[in-house]
């Protein structure tokens, strides 16, 4: 009976485990002010097997903010070893941008670690003050991220680009920290 319960228990275990929605959850990014080719990483957690991604982003309403200036789908992504390339009608336009691929004779990969790394220019932003833009995956022209099919969990996410006075206060207090802990001195262990 004991053996039983067991199996049965390993059963529904593994199938919750193998039947896991990938989820994305976009987060808050910060990005310095007036500055390119900064890159944030977008990430998804899951266990469903995935033969292909479109991959799709939209920076606030589209026409202010941020600009993209790459997203990489495949180097360092769960696609990396396993894709037939980017999809022809790729596109990477100043503030939306889709991407697509698929997987080679039907192989899947696990939908989960790193989705894409994206490179973003704030070039004349964030001189004046605090601005904060939504990235999403869900509400852009070409749709919704999905696997090819499978459901994907979203919760987009916002990039944050702090205004400079608030960038060099938080900059000069990591500066002090780290200077205290430099000057600490050092205790000596008395051994018998």
């Amino acid at each position: 009976m004991i053996k039983l319960e067991a199996s049965i228990i390993a059963v529904l275990f593994f199938s919750a485990v193998a039947g896991a929605a990938p989820c994305i959850e976009v987060g808050s990014h910060y990005l310095l002010p007036d500055r390119a080719g900064q890159e944030i990483y977008i990430y998804v957690t899951g266990a469903d097997p995935v033969q292909g991604l479109e991959f799709n982003a939209r920076i606030g309403d589209g026409i202010a903010g941020p600009t993209f200036e790459n997203v990489d789908i495949l180097t360092g992504t769960i696609f990396e070893s396993n894709n037939q390339g980017i999809f022809p009608g790729s596109y990477i336009d100043p503030r939306d941008a889709y991407q697509g691929t698929t997987t080679p004779n039907g192989i899947t990969v696990a939908a989960d670690g790193l989705l894409a790394t994206i490179t973003l220019d704030t070039t004349g932003l964030g001189l004046f003050g605090r601005e904060e833009y939504d990235l999403s995956l869900i509400y852009t022209p070409e749709g919704r991220t999905n696997f090819a099919g499978v459901y994907v969990e979203i919760t987009d996410g916002v990039l944050i680009i702090p205004e400079p006075t608030s960038l060099a206060i938080m900059l000069l207090g990591a500066g002090l920290i780290l200077r205290r802990r430099q000057r600490r001195p050092k205790q000596i262990k008395l051994t018998r």
